[in-house]
């Protein structure tokens, strides 16, 4: 009986913590994105599951780029798991088996894909890949929070606040054959390299 109440009262003081550590996260977290909508855009059902489990900067941020994108997009990927980023990089589609769609130490994923949404399907087109890296970009000045376009490989809002998104992709491509490697232009891919809430 002795040790059964033990076990009840550590349950108890665990269930505590966790409350109390769940309610300082939730005030680190930004606010719901405010920015007024100028287009018709909004994040659906399996988008908004697909964000489960990402960084809350990184959801912030989508969030807000859906409100003033020219062009609709739909979230493909957020969190993977081990296997599922094996299988990606066996098919070539992914690079590494450090990516940031993995879980990371803070306990959550740091990437994000947007692919075009055009007449009713998902669409991976360049051109359009190229609206929604604006809308992010935008976006991304809020919180200032880093992050990394996987079209060309550049940070976002510091390295590139002025170039066209189409003049970066050729300026990666250049460097790329440089130095003799191909290039890997990933549109939809977004990843962070630095966020405002320490992690």
């Amino acid at each position: 009986m002795k040790n059964h109440d033990e076990r009840t009262r550590a349950l108890e003081a665990m269930q505590k913590i966790d409350a109390i550590a769940k309610q300082y996260l939730n005030t680190l977290r930004m606010p719901e994105p405010t920015a007024p909508s100028t287009g018709p855009y909004l994040l659906g059902k399996s988008s908004l599951k697909n964000l489960e489990g990402v960084h809350p900067d990184l959801v912030w941020i989508v969030q807000y780029a859906i409100r003033t994108t020219k062009q609709d997009f739909t979230v493909t990927d957020g969190i993977r798991t081990i296997d599922e980023q094996a299988e990606y990089v066996r098919r070539g589609v992914s690079q590494t088996m450090r990516s940031k769609h993995l879980i990371q130490s803070d306990g959550f994923g740091h990437a994000v894909d947007l692919v075009p949404w055009i007449n009713g399907q998902a669409r991976w087109e360049l051109e359009a890949c190229y609206k929604i890296m604006e809308a992010m970009r935008r976006a991304s000045w809020e919180p200032e929070c880093l992050l990394r376009w996987g079209g060309a490989w550049v940070r976002l809002y510091n390295e590139t606040p002025l170039c066209a998104p189409d003049k970066l992709v050729e300026a990666y491509v250049k460097r790329k054959r440089q130095v003799g490697k191909p290039a890997f232009i990933d549109g939809p891919h977004y990843e962070m390299v630095w966020n405002s809430i320490a992690t």
